[in-house]
């Protein structure tokens, strides 16, 4: 008779085989989809639709398979709208996601009502020392190291070779400044997949919230500065510069707080149908954030933070944003996936690697001294720099940015940024999550649950095939 080891093994083996089959099958529908006209012709919003449900399908089958590698779900789903994009099996074309851009914003005011409704006064007081520490050192040392080696590796970048210091300088200076930034999003998500508590999940979201504040100000400043130097025959006016950031943010914030009274007079006088509603409200902020050029961000996050320190309803506005996590997380980092430009990466790897190696030196060093100058906790200080590794959107606009202000070498530099976010993209949700379950702030609990959300369809057919070859072997 088989042993039980040996079948449930076996029987493994064929699950796997069978999750396979199924990731063949959906890439042989998307590639008759993709060289069909019939949709695409007909309507393009209903062809794009249709491609990001066979993504997710894609995303789930292959979740099944890589999570005995113990891979965070954001990174397999931005793994799979890498495979699915443009730069591989161009299934999923620039212009699906433009078409899918308004689901992509949609996603980011849910993942940022989470955001702001895990930020607790109390604690953020408590750590106030740590955030302002962590921000600000961080900061400096990133900008710095970045910008040193970028004006050093200047002689063998095409665009920079044999022009003045002047001009190597503020080129570099962009690039430092560009580099500092990092991904709200990611941090959130993966606070949110783990649902970790602590000190160094409330530091780390605390730190990359303040810093998204501080990154924009900065690049806003710098940008105007570089323009004058570098073109000084076009007139650059700082005033209007920091009038248009000033508008964005605290514009951003006066709506935020706004959205976030009306949903606490929803939440506390309807209750019904809330789940809906909150989804009706992050649309909303999406649609105010495009039409008034605010930032979405700072609007969801202002909201959720409303919410949860000055009403009674913030503990529900978090459970029933996250019952729309298992649908927004996979379109969300699925796209980010689909984003990602492995053209830019391959023709910049080499120099790509190395802003990423010196950010790394620069995240570590920098944290470390601001957690242990400020006196936080250990795990904060052992542990802080791994949560502020991701890059993501605010990063990529500000590329985006810089090319169409220069031309002539913009679009190089904005190559070579979009290959560098790509990296640190991928491996920031492994660093945070590592860094979670270093620090113990990962529960046990939440731990087991995620396995049993992961695998409990797949234990149920293992048991029950199991259970037959066993019967068949007697």
């Amino acid at each position: 008779m088989m042993s039980s080891f040996n079948a449930f093994k076996f029987v493994e083996e064929i699950h796997i085989l069978k999750r396979l089959a199924i990731v063949a099958v959906i890439f042989f529908l998307m590639t008759v989809l993709h060289y069909s006209t019939l949709i695409r012709e007909s309507d393009a919003s209903v062809f794009s639709i249709t491609l990001l449900g066979f993504m997710l399908i894609l995303s789930y089958n292959l979740g099944r398979i890589l999570v005995r590698f113990h891979l965070p779900k954001l990174t397999i789903y931005m793994i799979s709208g890498l495979l699915c994009g443009p730069f591989i099996t161009g299934f999923v074309t620039h212009e699906v996601i433009s078409n899918l851009k308004f689901v992509d914003n949609l996603a980011l005011s849910l993942i940022a009502f989470i955001a702001g409704g895990e930020m607790r006064l109390n604690d953020l007081m408590r750590l106030k020392k740590t955030l302002v520490g962590i921000s600000a050192y961080e900061t400096i040392y990133v900008m710095i190291l970045c910008t040193a080696v970028f004006a050093l590796c200047s002689p063998f970048i095409g665009f920079m070779s044999g022009q003045s210091w002047l001009f190597v300088g503020c080129v570099s200076l962009l690039v430092g400044t560009v580099l500092v930034a990092n991904s709200p999003a990611v941090t959130i998500g993966i606070i949110g997949e783990y649902g970790s508590k602590g000190d160094l999940t409330e530091a780390v979201l605390g730190t990359v919230v303040l810093k998204d504040i501080i990154v924009i100000v900065l690049f806003a400043a710098v940008f105007g500065a570089v323009s004058v130097f570098i073109a000084p025959n076009t007139a650059v006016d700082f005033r209007s510069i920091f009038l248009h950031v000033s508008y964005e943010i605290i514009v951003s914030v006066f709506v935020g707080v706004a959205m976030g009274g009306l949903i606490w007079l929803y939440l506390r006088y309807v209750g019904e149908q809330n789940v809906l509603f909150i989804l009706g409200a992050a649309f909303m902020s999406y649609e105010l954030a495009v039409h008034y050029e605010l930032e979405v961000l700072l609007i969801g996050l202002s909201a959720g933070f409303v919410v949860q320190n000055f009403t009674k309803q913030g503990e529900e506005l978090i459970r029933r944003t996250e019952q729309s996590l298992p649908v927004v997380y996979p379109v969300f980092f699925s796209i980010a996936g689909a984003k990602m430009n492995l053209e830019a990466l391959m023709s910049m790897w080499f120099l790509a690697l190395a802003l990423v190696a010196v950010r790394l030196v620069g995240i570590y060093y920098g944290s470390r001294t601001g957690a242990r100058l400020s006196k936080s906790p250990a795990a904060v200080q052992k542990y802080a720099w791994m949560g502020l590794v991701s890059q993501a959107g605010v990063a990529l606009g500000f590329a985006i940015v810089i090319g169409r202000r220069f031309p002539e070498w913009g679009t190089q530099l904005e190559t070579l940024i979009i290959a560098v976010v790509g990296i640190n993209q991928l491996a920031g949700p492994v660093f945070l999550k590592y860094a979670l379950e270093k620090a113990g702030e990962i529960p046990k609990s939440a731990e087991e649950t995620t396995t049993i959300i992961n695998l409990a369809l797949d234990d149920e057919e293992i048991r029950n095939e199991e259970s037959e070859v066993v019967m068949g072997g007697s």
